[in-house]
């Protein structure tokens, strides 16, 4: 059985009522989608965990990494069907995604299914507060099973601020958790004890740091992967072009 898919956002429509509605509850699995070559297509599975009819839209957005950040454009490389839905409490709905390009793919080829639980305007009408959930799962096309990540980290300074920035030289996106650096002082940041986000092969990331941990010396990088733990060092290497 596939597991449900944690949310990922939260959007709500407040209106004048103070006491919020109990809206419909939408889940969704898998967490992720990883498609080997010769696969061109994967079934997601909406669940209506409430006690009202919800409607929900499926969309699908390349997605990339420019600059240190996540990048997401709207694509027809990859479809959902169907991309409207209307699912009853307690019922499924799935949505096929299929991949309609017909380039191959080369190396892993990253995009977001993103999944929006609709607002019911009925509500709006009458006061209420509408609570809607929204979830983005990311869908991985690659031409091998098995590559790696090969990451190596800097310390970056651009203006005021400082950054740890996460350079991905591998086949294969690296998922970080837990986020960790430790100064040569025996300072400790934590940067979040979850999910910090991905370094998509041949991409960098960034993430911004404490002004109170400087940006000369050299830092501690402690994190988790699907790879395994990550135990590396981060070295200064001055201001950033803009």
């Amino acid at each position: 059985m596939r597991g449900w898919t944690p949310l990922i956002f939260i959007t709500g429509l407040i209106c004048a009522a103070s006491t919020p509605l109990g809206a419909a509850s939408l889940q969704a699995a898998p967490t992720t989608f990883e498609l080997p070559a010769g696969k061109s297509a994967d079934t997601l599975t909406l669940h209506n965990n409430g006690a009202s009819k919800l409607n929900a839209q499926v969309r699908l957005y390349r997605w990339t990494q420019a600059a240190g950040e996540d990048k997401s454009d709207p694509t027809g490389d990859v479809v959902a069907s169907p991309p409207m839905v209307s699912i009853d409490p307690g019922q499924d709905q799935v949505v096929r995604l299929v991949r309609t390009s017909k380039r191959p793919v080369d190396g892993e080829e990253t995009y977001r299914v993103v999944v929006d639980e609709l607002p019911d305007n009925a509500n709006a009408k009458n006061g209420l507060i509408n609570f809607t959930f929204k979830y983005s799962i990311p869908m991985f096309f690659v031409t091998q099973v098995g590559g790696k990540s090969q990451l190596s980290w800097a310390l970056e300074k651009q203006g005021d601020k400082t950054f740890i920035v996460a350079r991905n030289d591998g086949t294969r996106r690296a998922r970080i958790a837990g986020l960790t650096l430790g100064t040569q002082g025996g300072k400790e940041f934590v940067l979040g004890k979850g999910l910090n986000g991905y370094v998509l092969a041949g991409s960098h990331m960034r993430w911004a740091l404490p002004s109170s941990l400087g940006s000369t010396g050299v830092v501690s990088v402690t994190a988790r992967s699907d790879e395994g733990p990550i135990n590396a060092e981060a070295q200064a290497q001055g201001s950033a072009r803009r």
